[in-house]
């Protein structure tokens, strides 16, 4: 159905001399190209002349010859067409948003052909020769066009682009749940021979035990296997710990907890698996606290690994709780090199790695990153004291009965 502002662009254009539509339609025609090759320089310009934005270019200036020869026909042949300068306006748009041209730069492109358009007419001397009425008359006509051109690009654009962005976004969440379902598929398929491995080894260190012989004179590669087989289990725990921080994935389960069974345990543990070690231990009796034991277990389990590893061996480590208002204090204290302060708290960020240049050291850089966020999921927080060539203090601060955040 013909709109009355359609049926009046339309006469518009009956309006102005009939001659004269038929020489500038045929001017404009010829100059197509031209005003193609000026609209292709004008988006090098603010594009920039690199071989991956050229096919941006080029569909644009493709667009503005193809929005002029659809003038020149109308000038010809005046008729209600603002439907097909609409449908100019989206497939403009589609092409924008397809070639990753910003909203800025495609709506610069309608506005530049316009004045390209204009400048045409003036070069071929066709003002000169209209009345002022006429030229009212011709202004508005290719106002009208471009105007439509520019309403209908700025909303299709954003139609466009937020349909795009849906389905990339679509597109992330599947690759994540894909990736997410992978890393659980594999770390289960890893950690299961793994687990067989390390019971094989505490197998033949008992049976060498019970034989009358050490494990270090008796049988040395099962003990070295075991400390290599518990070291990829942890790397393998920090890469799923990890991907699961990243999908905000990884839920707090709060139960109550007495703090010194709990850790006395985790320092058994911890001393069944590096034997070289030795930690000492202070605490209160008791100290009950509503939180989640495996994730404080993952955090000091963790702690006492890097104190280990960064300081020398058959060192002890020093582990003590407190008590402070409402809050526990898990401190864990090594001798080791210690920690720069302007390295301080880059250590908490994810694959950092305090002593970069020592390949001697293991490790992936993941595990404090992990622990902190932990610590905060648990709504607490883990902070560091260190002395260079001195030592370390890393203490894990947990509220005794605050509501645990989710994360």
């Amino acid at each position: 159905m013909i709109t009355q502002r359609e049926k009046d662009d339309t006469k518009t254009t009956k309006e102005l001399p009939e001659e004269f539509r038929i020489r500038l339609a045929d001017y404009l025609e010829s100059r197509a190209v031209s005003i193609e090759q000026a609209s292709t320089e004008r988006h090098i310009e603010l594009l920039g002349d690199v071989e991956e934005e050229l096919t941006i270019v080029r569909s644009v200036a493709d667009q503005h010859q193809a929005v002029v020869r659809r003038i020149s026909e109308e000038l010809k042949n005046p008729k209600a067409l603002i439907d097909d300068y609409r449908l100019f306006g989206k497939q403009f748009a589609t092409t924008a948003v397809v070639k990753r041209l910003s909203l800025r730069d495609a709506i610069d492109g309608i506005l530049f052909l316009k004045s390209e358009m204009l400048q045409a007419i003036a070069d071929g001397d066709f003002l000169l020769e209209i009345s002022s009425a006429d030229l009212k008359s011709l202004m508005d006509f290719i106002g009208t066009r471009t105007d439509v051109l520019f309403a209908e690009l700025a909303v299709s654009y954003h139609r466009n682009f937020t349909e795009v962005l849906q389905g990339e976004l679509t597109h992330r969440e599947r690759q994540n749940r894909q990736k997410d379902l992978f890393i659980r598929i594999a770390s289960h398929e890893i950690r299961t021979p793994l687990a067989t491995a390390l019971a094989l080894c505490e197998l033949e260190e008992l049976q060498g035990a019970q034989e009358g012989h050490t494990a270090k004179t008796t049988h040395p590669s099962f003990a070295e296997i075991r400390v290599s087989l518990n070291l990829i289990n942890r790397h393998l725990s920090q890469l799923l710990d990890m991907s699961l921080l990243e999908d905000d994935k990884i839920g707090i389960k709060k139960e109550h907890t007495e703090l010194p069974e709990l850790l006395q345990r985790i320092k058994l543990s911890f001393e069944r698996v590096r034997k070289d070690s030795t930690i000492l231990f202070t605490h209160p009796t008791q100290l009950p606290i509503t939180t989640d034991p495996d994730k404080v277990d993952q955090i000091i389990s963790n702690l006492l690994h890097n104190a280990a590893k960064y300081s020398p061996r058959g060192s002890t480590i020093e582990l003590s709780l407190t008590k402070k208002g409402a809050d526990a204090l898990i401190a864990v204290t090594d001798s080791g090199k210690g920690i720069p302060e302007e390295n301080l708290e880059t250590i908490f960020d994810p694959y950092a790695r305090l002593s970069s240049n020592d390949p001697a050291i293991e490790g992936l850089g993941l595990g404090l990153y992990i622990c902190r966020t932990l610590a905060r999921a648990l709504g607490g927080t883990l902070t560091v004291k260190s002395t260079v060539n001195s030592g370390s203090t890393f203490t894990l601060t947990l509220p005794l009965n605050a509501e645990a955040l989710v994360v």
